[in-house]
């Protein structure tokens, strides 16, 4: 060991602390792993000039370090050592400065440069860069946010798209139809296979949730609450204050519709006062249109009748109670009740409110023109009054059902595996179920046609067409 070494050494062990020196910049053991005209002092690598300068220095002696030796550790952290062995200062945590940032230390000290697009220099120096939403302004830039969205990316621009309800064209993002379903973004727009007029494209295609056939009319419900009703003018159409409907009945000019708060809208042919819905309903649970009357079951399982009342069919019994279901027909009304009573009244000739004693407390009922039917405990049919087209006239060969309704002249019914059967008058075809029609859900028999919801909400009518009320609506 040479005499500058043990000057050092000696230094170390008695007089380092009385020493003011710049931090080291690089860690040592000995002379060999600090740089030419460096030495180890206090196990950090000092230029030799700041241990002259300091005291630390004197009489040392020659260097005996190998030739081409290098430190083991290169990162300089003392801006005052840097420039002498070309040791960036930018080299140690990038000078200070964010790591998005440049470093430039030509000027004797780290200079950071500016935050990159996007982001925001917190500081204003370099040192703390924040990514920037710049989602928040204007939308990105992106244009209207009812067509289109911004999406913040970091480090990136943002990303704009088409809002779900909207689809490009052209190079810009225009509201889709009621006929489609768009989800936005780069996905083309769906061709919904059901049409429902009040079908929001923001949403999945949906399909027909009920069906009620009327004289001379139809109505719809779509898997969303909104109804559409095709046919007879005179019928009217839907009013667009209706709300999220779940329930609709049509008549035989007129229609009602049952919203999710209770409340009944009546609309159409009104010379009987039949879409003059009384007031102190109360919470209504279900509703039914007939030819020229309307009844309703309300929350308190009572049940109130409006329009012509010329046969009785308004004259509900007072010894009625704790009913469960209403069904309106031509010139009568029937009601079901909890205990499995079916009760009828209006036009006694029609033999409708001639109930058969045998009834087997029925799961449905349902009034025609000039009978009804239900479908009892067993799931077996049973029909009564006016049979002059056969239509109360039961096949044999029905099997368990799981629905039946009552037209005007004809009858239908669901059979558990979903196959429809009609039986009746059929002089417009309106009990000659189309042999593709496939597992259905439901079926209306109408005045002189029939309609059906599939499984899938697809809504399909048969019979007379007299009034367009077998033309369902196509996109």
């Amino acid at each position: 060991m040479g005499r500058r070494h043990l000057v050092v050494l000696g230094l170390l062990l008695v007089g380092a602390c009385s020493i003011e020196l710049p931090s080291g910049v690089f860690a040592c053991v000995s002379e060999l792993e600090c740089p030419d005209r460096w030495s180890c002092y206090a196990g950090r690598c000092y230029r030799d000039a700041v241990l002259e300068d300091a005291g630390a220095t004197e009489d040392m002696g020659s260097d005996p370090r190998d030739a081409g030796t290098t430190p083991s550790d290169a990162g300089p952290s003392d801006a005052s050592v840097g420039e002498d062995v070309g040791v960036s200062l930018c080299a140690e945590n990038h000078g200070g400065c964010d790591a998005l940032t440049t470093c430039d230390d030509s000027s004797g000290a780290p200079v950071c440069g500016a935050c990159p697009p996007g982001y925001v220099d917190e500081l204003g120096d370099g040192t703390s860069c924040s990514d920037f939403d710049e989602c928040s302004v204007d939308n990105g830039g992106c244009g209207d946010p009812r067509y289109y969205t911004c999406t913040n990316r970091i480090a990136r621009e943002p990303e704009c798209a088409c809002a779900a309800g909207h689809a490009r064209s052209g190079g810009t993002c225009i509201a889709c139809a009621a006929t489609q379903y768009c989800a936005g973004g780069a996905t083309p727009p769906e061709t919904c296979p059901v049409f429902v007029p009040t079908h929001d494209p923001s949403e999945p295609c949906g399909g027909y949730a009920q069906v009620s056939a009327g004289l001379y009319h139809t109505c719809a419900l779509g898997d969303g609450g909104g109804v559409t009703c095709f046919g007879s003018p005179a019928a009217g159409g839907p009013p667009s204050n209706l709300g999220t409907v779940v329930q609709i009945s049509a008549g035989g000019i007129h229609s009602c519709a049952l919203d999710d708060q209770g409340t009944v809208t009546c609309w159409g042919y009104n010379a009987n006062g039949q879409t003059d819905v009384p007031t102190g309903l109360g919470r209504v649970l279900q509703v039914s249109a007939g030819n020229f009357h309307t009844c309703a079951l309300n929350e308190v399982r009572a049940v109130v009748c409006w329009g012509l009342g010329s046969s009785g069919q308004t004259d509900v019994p007072t010894t009625l109670q704790g009913v469960v279901q209403v069904s309106t027909g031509d010139s009568v009304s029937c009601a079901l009740d909890g205990a499995g009573n079916v009760t009828c009244w209006g036009l006694v000739s029609s033999g409708v409110t001639n109930v058969p004693s045998d009834l087997e407390h029925p799961r449905e009922i349902s009034a025609g023109g000039y009978h009804a039917c239900a479908v009892q405990a067993s799931r077996s049919p049973r029909c009564w009054g006016s049979s002059t087209y056969g239509e109360a006239a039961t096949p044999t060969d029905l099997g368990s059902l799981a629905h039946i309704s009552a037209g005007r002249n004809h009858s239908c019914a669901v059979d558990l595996s979903g196959s429809a059967r009609c039986w009746g008058a059929n002089a417009e075809n309106q009990s000659q179920v189309p042999s593709d029609l496939g597992s259905v859900a439901s079926v209306s028999a109408g005045g002189y046609h029939t309609c059906s919801i599939d499984d899938g909400g697809t809504l399909r009518c048969w019979g007379s067409n007299s009034h367009g009320q077998r033309d369902v609506p196509n996109p």
